[in-house]
């Protein structure tokens, strides 16, 4: 016996903020700083010619969360109009965007990752200003102790030998 075909649901699809996520990057991308405004990357959007994307009233706030709530768009400078500021990619996630692969959480990832790695280094450069510092306080000490020891020190090597 053959299974009847499954019913066709009437309900709409219900797109979800996180499909905006690839079409904000391509905006972002597609200009040559890749940095937009937000009024721009609405632009880019309504111009795309995906109406499901704008059918709502409301898409330019999800345009706008999406910017805000993932870590990996990033608010730069001030745009030279004074209206908003310019968002940009994090670098992290430049090369997989680039290629196509807007993975949310593998982006997420590589954000926490480079974040994690630049706190290394800039413990690893503290650390080593400081021994710099010390080196430079100690000279004056380590000098003058070995004008006062190493003739004796000499000596009673000299002596033994």
């Amino acid at each position: 016996m053959e299974t009847p075909p499954a019913e066709k649901s009437n309900k709409k699809t219900k797109r979800s903020k996180d499909s905006l996520v690839p079409v904000v990057a391509m905006a972002i991308l597609s200009h040559i700083d890749r940095r937009m405004a937000l009024k721009d990357i609405n632009k880019f959007i309504a111009n795309r010619g995906d109406r499901s994307l704008i059918e709502k009233p409301t898409w330019k706030n999800n345009v706008r969360y999406v910017l805000s709530h993932y870590e990996f768009f990033i608010k730069s400078a001030r745009v030279a109009t004074g209206a908003g500021y310019y968002w940009s990619i994090h670098p992290a996630c430049v090369g997989s965007f680039s290629a196509g692969d807007f993975s949310i959480k593998k982006a997420g990832h590589a954000v926490q990752q480079f974040k994690k790695q630049e706190k290394l280094d800039r413990d690893y450069h503290q650390q080593l200003q400081l021994l710099q510092q010390w080196r430079l306080q100690l000279q004056p000490l380590l000098t003058h102790w070995t004008q006062i020891w190493a003739p004796a020190d000499q000596e009673a090597m000299g002596q033994t030998l």
